[in-house]
């Protein structure tokens, strides 16, 4: 099992990784509640979200871990990370938005995700800490792959790279993740609550740090 740089041509299978996998964290289903009526739109914008991350190299970094296959390998997970010197002022990395004229998605639900995490983010992670930030953006294993070290891999190289800069890596968790990441030292800095207005359904997700060299760190107040 070994770590790569994703190039273009990754885009294809990370898109169907995060198909079969992100499901089964809430936050997916809950911005993209019609992906099974809408499966093209789905992959399509999907595919193009991905192919911009990769094509925003250095400003993200995507990795993804492959295996041995025979006389080949095969691609089983994938992260997306968001770089030291991107999130402040003029360094600020503007991708498109692709959320406009997307059917698989709820509009509502979606631009409450957004106004949640942005102003979150700004609080919890920019502020405090401005371009002395490594972002883990997402991060995902095929589900026949799991829990066979590929998602620790994947973020001990985000640890690896904090300490080689001296940065503090931030994420908002999923539920899964949530435990391994407070076993390798995250603190859980908030909860954000994402509820989109007259709904009954809601998510709450966890903002979460890992300091370089110290492990855990205060919460940002």
């Amino acid at each position: 099992m070994s770590v790569r740089a994703a190039v273009p041509a990754d885009a294809h299978t990370i898109t169907e990784i995060a198909i079969a996998a992100l499901p089964s964290d809430e936050q997916w289903p809950y911005r993209f509640r019609y992906a099974q009526q809408y499966p093209k739109d789905h992959w399509s914008f999907s595919y193009r979200r991905f192919l911009s991350w990769i094509q925003a190299a250095p400003h993200f970094t995507v990795l993804v871990v492959e295996i041995p296959q025979s006389d080949t390998t095969r691609v089983i997970g994938y992260s997306v990370w968001q770089m030291p010197g991107t999130f402040v002022g003029d360094s600020i990395v503007h991708l498109p938005r692709d959320q406009y004229g997307r059917r698989d998605g709820d509009p509502a639900r979606m631009k409450a995700f957004r106004d949640a995490l942005s102003a979150a983010r700004q609080r919890l992670f920019d502020g405090p800490y401005g371009n002395d930030q490594l972002n883990l953006v997402q991060i995902a294993v095929d589900p026949s792959y799991q829990r066979r070290g590929a998602g620790m891999l994947m973020t001990n190289w985000g640890l690896d790279k904090s300490h080689e800069l001296s940065v503090t890596v931030t994420l908002f968790a999923s539920a899964q993740g949530r435990r391994l990441y407070r076993k390798l030292g995250f603190n859980e800095v908030d909860v954000v609550h994402v509820q989109a207005d007259g709904e009954d359904v809601f998510v709450d997700i966890p903002a979460m740090t890992y300091r370089a060299g110290v492990g855990t760190c205060p919460a940002p107040k």
